[in-house]
């Protein structure tokens, strides 16, 4: 019973609950996809559709990876107010020329793509979306292991996006209040973020210039293997849009599920954690046991997909039954090569790897997309499929990179005697 209680209390598990607790507010909005499909028409959704991935692409460039770099800095140095508070102040400075181009470049897509050209007005509307998730701390309250904290705005900002969207969306003329409703969720849970710094006890204090430069200088690294990640994660639906709005549409639903495999609140929780305590039998524990319990779900739902799609999204997203069944096994393999990842490299201070393993299988995606694109094969399942095979590819190459960080170690991994009590 001790045992038991210990396990339930254990800050790991607390972090883990609050962590799944965000996650799940995080895909909330996935609940308004059959009202979305529904009441906006395939063509309208596939506009929105494409409006709402190209904010989600925007995070890699205003995140510039200093949701990695900060992470591990505040994991390891959480007693240091002053420090956190030049941190804060840096990481916010840096990233007003970030929030700049990408809302730049957001604008420039309705101008090359001459398929969403009437759509420019959404596109307009999502830079509220971009400003907000620029300056959510979520990576602050991840290295504190405050993950209560993301939980409390998150769940409260996506409950504002769904009570607009019921509310005020009944059809295709109401498609721009959809990107509204998410801007305004976005800059609500920013809003709320900097309010919980100053509760939490932390100021955002001015910082040196060469404070700036450093802290962008050690996020470069993360934010190229970010852009690798997003070759083949958030950039897949505009690649897809190439094809027009119907495969635009079939695909962001289908790549919904995807999502929660490379979102799964546990590699959050265990990035800090192994940092600080290197305990590697809690990470093989607790990483496998989740994905058992996710590839049966992921199996599950295979056997099934016909009807939920059916069911969720109507008759004219059935064609997509076999991208959606790639795109559960993408998320299996994404899950794990997430955990083999940052949480894993953290343990041995070489998150580098980490970065390298990404770069390299975005090279490889990007050769087979351009090939897709060369022999006009550009399509929701064959983007699916390369997906999967660079998530595996991933996989097998930062399992690689950890044996052989592994075996080069003088001396096997000591864990903090305090992390043996886990």
């Amino acid at each position: 019973m001790k045992l038991i209680t210990r396990l339930v209390t254990h800050p790991l598990a607390t972090n883990t609950l609050a962590a799944s607790l965000t996650q799940l507010a995080n895909f909330l909005p996935l609940l308004l996809l059959p009202v979305l499909t529904q009441r906006l028409g395939i063509a309208s959704f596939g506009s929105v559709a494409m409006v709402l991935s190209f904010s989600q692409l925007s995070l890699i460039i205003t995140d510039f990876g200093y949701g990695l770099s900060s992470t591990y800095r505040i994991a390891c140095h959480r007693e240091e107010p002053q420090l956190i508070g030049r941190l804060l102040g840096s990481v916010f400075l840096g990233k007003l020329p970030l929030v700049v181009a990408a809302s730049s470049i957001g604008m420039l897509v309705p101008m090359l793509l001459p398929a969403y050209r009437p759509d420019t007005s959404l596109f307009a509307l999502g830079i509220l979306a971009i400003v907000g998730q620029a300056y959510q701390a979520n990576w602050l309250f991840i290295g504190l292991e405050r993950m209560k904290v993301i939980t409390f705005y998150n769940l409260s900002t996506k409950a504002l996006y769904l009570l607009i969207v019921l509310l005020f969306v009944h059809d295709d003329r109401d498609a721009w209040l959809v990107i509204l409703g998410w801007g305004l969720a976005q800059l609500a849970a920013a809003g709320l973020s900097i309010h919980q710094i100053y509760r939490c006890g932390f100021r955002v204090l001015r910082p040196r210039m060469h404070e700036v430069v450093q802290e962008f200088r050690t996020a470069l690294p993360f934010f190229t293997s970010r852009i690798a990640v997003a070759t083949y994660t958030s950039a897949a639906t505009t690649v897809v849009g190439l094809s027009g709005q119907i495969q635009a549409a079939q695909f962001y639903a289908c790549q919904q599920v995807y999502r929660i495999g490379s979102a799964l609140p546990v590699n959050q929780v265990l990035y800090p954690f192994m940092a600080k305590h290197r305990n590697w039998r809690v990470f093989l524990l607790v990483t496998l046991g989740s994905a058992s319990a996710l590839a049966m779900l992921a199996g599950l739902l295979a056997v099934f997909s016909g009807e939920i799609l059916q069911t969720a999204l109507g008759e004219v997203f059935i064609a997509a039954r076999g991208t959606f069944t790639i795109m559960l096994a993408a998320m299996v393999t994404s899950y794990l090569a997430a955990a083999f990842g940052y949480p894993a490299f953290a343990a041995l201070d070489r998150l580098d790897h980490a970065n390298r393993t990404v770069v390299h299988a975005s090279i490889a995606n990007i050769l087979v997309l351009a090939c897709l694109y060369v022999f006009d094969q550009i399509n929701a399942r064959n983007v699916a499929l390369t997906i999967l095979a660079t998530e595996l590819l991933v996989l097998v190459l930062r399992i690689r990179a950890l044996l052989s960080c592994r075996k080069s170690l003088p001396r096997p991994i000591a864990t903090n005697s305090h992390a043996d009590h886990y």
